[in-house]
């Protein structure tokens, strides 16, 4: 059975399978993002719209809450008053005081906006109404008998009648909670008047209603009571703090969202119609979809034409092959030699060329600025529970062996079971960073006392091996990656003391504490500049190791700064 199943890529079925196969993985690779793409567009608008309506929602509770919060502070502002508390607290009364009365609580509801009137009582029996507009007969009643059933002043009630809908809020002085008020001010205000200022009348698919705990409606969105009364019922046979909950009104389907106030006593509700956002999001859609299956397309059609550019360079070099003589000159086993030799210096080269990629990498990081750049794996610490050490190691000649990094591996390797190294170099430069990583309870790294005799000993093992003095510089402990770049500038720094010829074994930063950091006095130079400026150059090059002598007691920063204005003096 083999035999059928059995390939030549030179035959001319090779052509149609390649073609085959190209489409078929198109055609898959199209229906699955398409699936994807639209069921996530679906759940991310579904998202988007939630929040909207959640913003909305609670930006109307924020000013509902405000104004009545400002209502309230008005009416505690007007009992504060003296006219208006001494005709709540007693018995007597004058023109004066109740035309003063009468005049502040009118301007009170004028410059409010939303009050009609204002009622004060001083007992069960006796109540009076100041303000812009009287109250009917049947408001009075519902006013006086509500408030008498209230428990405490956190409380509001609306009243109703054919025309009209108010909602009331008050201040009362009661002799204990969950009695009836003795005397206080009564705040009725307009919720038609409420609902054109507080909420846009320009949104065409939402609608926004707010209920009290109760199911009685506060703001209706321009509904009818009938349609405000269904939806609430609708809203009790569902979970109205579930997301994006579906209901049917007249075989219209809205998206419903709430929220809940516990401070107000309120449910704000916020419906959507579907129809108008699905037709809204359609052309959304469509452009997405042209565009997937443009690409797609293009896809597959450069699928079909690397098929055919793919089988005809094939079948002519596959031709070559068995029409042409021998590829390598002289014996089969030579041949085999030259391709081992060939195969084994491609893959050396491909081992070099990724290596010096990785740490090209490791150092642009280490040596940049980016805040923004991802920290590269290796170099990760907190979120492996570890922490590091720099060793920075270099010679006294101008550049390092080539086996110098292997060899150094391997003693650390040995000495450090219990660690990660990594070895890092850029291209031609003089010097090799070494990162030792342990996970922090084992703690081997963060001994300095038995980790220094340690490192000094493998230095001495080094040099030894290459015939040369060579130096190295460590760095702190690192235990947060912020502290990887600070570290690294610092051995940088520490490198430049070999340009001073005072380059020496485990230098830490603790030396740029040993050194002067004050500004190195022009002073010193004027002797050797003297001598330069009068042509006695042999004599200015024996003075140069004198005068390194006497920056060394400086810091390397300013030894830098000061060498670097001597040249262009």
């Amino acid at each position: 059975m083999k035999k059928h199943f059995k390939l030549d890529i030179t035959n001319k079925q090779y052509r149609s399978v390649l073609l085959l196969s190209y489409s078929t993985i198109a055609i898959i690779a199209i229906a699955i993002v398409l699936t994807g793409l639209f069921s996530w567009f679906n759940v991310y608008t579904q998202r988007v719209i939630y929040n909207l309506s959640m913003t909305q929602l609670q930006n109307l509770d924020t000013t509902i809450s405000n104004n009545l919060d400002m209502w309230r502070t008005q009416l505690q502002t007007a009992w504060q008053d003296a006219n208006i508390k001494q005709h709540i607290y007693t018995q007597s009364d004058s023109w004066k005081t109740e035309n003063w009365i009468g005049s502040y609580l009118q301007r009170l509801c004028v410059n409010n906006g939303f009050a009609e009137y204002v009622c004060l009582f001083r007992s069960e029996d006796e109540f009076r109404y100041y303000g812009w507009r009287y109250p009917e007969e049947a408001e009075i009643q519902q006013i006086e008998q509500r408030i008498m059933e209230t428990q405490n002043d956190t409380q509001q009630f609306i009243i109703e009648t054919s025309n009209r809908k108010n909602l009331c809020i008050f201040l009362t002085d009661r002799k204990a909670m969950g009695v009836s008020p003795q005397r206080g001010i009564i705040y009725s205000l307009d919720l038609d008047q409420m609902e054109k200022k507080l909420i846009s009348q320009k949104i065409e698919d939402s609608i926004l209603l707010v209920y009290t705990s109760d199911g009685q409606s506060i703001i209706n969105g321009k509904l009818s009571d009938e349609r405000v009364e269904q939806i609430w019922n609708l809203l009790q046979n569902q979970d109205m703090s579930s997301p994006g909950m579906e209901i049917v009104l007249d075989e219209s389907k809205y998206l419903c969202n709430s929220l809940y106030n516990d401070v107000t006593d309120m449910h704000f509700v916020m419906l959507q119609d579907y129809h108008i956002i699905q037709t809204r999001m359609t052309g959304t859609k469509k452009a997405a979809f042209i565009s997937v299956v443009a690409s797609l397309f293009i896809a597959l059609l450069l699928a079909v034409i690397l098929a055919n550019k793919l089988y005809y360079p094939l079948q002519d070099f596959f031709s070559k092959i068995g029409s042409g003589p021998e590829i390598l000159p002289g014996n089969e086993e030579y041949s085999r030699q030259q391709a081992e030799i060939t195969s084994e210096r491609i893959i050396s080269q491909i081992h070099m060329m990724s290596q010096q990629y990785h740490s090209d990498k490791i150092l642009w990081f280490l040596g940049g600025e980016d805040t923004d750049t991802d920290i590269p794996p290796v170099l990760r610490l907190q979120d492996r529970g570890e922490h590091c050490l720099f060793l920075l190691y270099w010679t006294n000649r101008h550049y390092l062996d080539e086996n110098f990094s292997s060899d150094i591996y391997s003693i650390l390797e040995r000495n450090h079971s219990g660690c990660k190294i990594s070895a890092f170099a850029d291209t031609g430069s003089p010097w090799l960073l070494i990162l030792l990583k342990e996970p922090v309870r084992s703690g081997s790294l963060s001994d300095w006392n038995k980790l220094q005799p340690l490192l000094e000993d493998e230095c001495t093992q080094m040099a030894k091996i290459h015939g040369t003095q060579i130096f190295y510089a460590v760095s702190a402990l690192i235990s947060e990656e912020k502290d990887l770049r600070p570290n690294f500038q610092e051995l940088q720094m520490l490198l430049k003391y070999h340009l001073l010829g005072q380059s020496r074994k485990g230098m830490t930063s603790e030396i740029f504490e040993d050194r002067k950091k004050l500004d190195i006095p022009k002073k010193i130079y004027d002797d050797f500049l003297d001598r330069i400026k009068k042509g006695k150059t042999e004599e200015a090059i024996a003075q140069l190791p004198l005068l390194l002598d006497e920056l060394s007691s400086y810091n390397i920063k300013k030894v830098l700064l000061s060498l670097s204005e001597l040249c262009v003096q």
